[in-house]
Parts: C-alpha cells; sequence; structure tokens
C-alpha cells in the first residue's frame, strides 16, 4: 500500500487555507516544486517535520503499520521495557541484530532502515 502523501498535504493545504507560497517558504523550495510534491508518493524526513508544524498534522500516523492484534504492540513493549533493565557487559561495544519482514514489503525496508538511522543519530548511536 502506497501512501499517498502529497495528496494529503495539498487536502490538508486547503482545510487549513495555506497557500502554496507559504508551503514553499516553509519547506524553502520553489512553488513549482510544491505542486511536484502534491504528486509523491514521499517525501524527506525534513519536509514532513517542517509540514507537520505548518499545517498541525500527524503525518507519522499515516507511515505506522497496522497491527490486527493490540496485544502483540503491548507484548513488544513489554520486551523493550525488560532490554532496559537488561545490564550490559562494558566491553561490549557493538550489539548485531536482524530484521525479519514479509516480501510483500519489502520495499518499505529502505524507509525503515531511514527512520533507524534517524532515531540513532538522535541518541548517539553508530550504524555499520
Amino acid at each position: 500500500m502506497k501512501t499517498q502523501i502529497g495528496a494529503r498535504i495539498d487536502s490538508l493545504r486547503h482545510k487549513r487555507n495555506v497557500s502554496v507560497a507559504e508551503l514553499a517558504e516553509t519547506l524553502h523550495i520553489t512553488e513549482r516544486n510544491v505542486y511536484k510534491l502534491f504528486k509523491k508518493d514521499d517525501i524527506w524526513l525534513s519536509q514532513l517535520v517542517a509540514l507537520h508544524k505548518k499545517l498541525d498534522y500527524d503525518f507519522y500516523e499515516l507511515y505506522k503499520p497496522e497491527t490486527s492484534e493490540p496485544t502483540e504492540q503491548r507484548q513488544t513493549l513489554e520486551s523493550v521495557k525488560d532490554l532496559k533493565k537488561t545490564k550490559i557487559d562494558e566491553k561490549a561495544l557493538e550489539v548485531k541484530f536482524a530484521v525479519q519482514y514479509p516480501p510483500e514489503v519489502s520495499d518499505k525496508l529502505g524507509q525503515f532502515i531511514m527512520h533507524v538511522q534517524v532515531l540513532a543519530d538522535e541518541m548517539g548511536f553508530n550504524l555499520v
């Protein structure tokens, strides 16, 4: 499923009475490029943050995976809490992990990795 982010931005712009010129200024791009943005299925994270502030809308909701069972998500959160309690050997400077994903969502793997990189940067981790 592709998220029609450009169409959503255009729709919100109309609802919030925000002009194309205002969006262009917010995103530091030309008005022509704003119109091109309205046709896109993806967007830079920095632009998404700026649009979140300008249009007062949580675009991240569009990219959250759908879960059929809320308990599954709750169990994952509990696992994270357990990890926080785990003592780590101070000599262990490297953590390895694997990401398992079904082939039908492989096109989203790059997007996932970009989000992980942003979080790692914010937290001071170095991904290799």
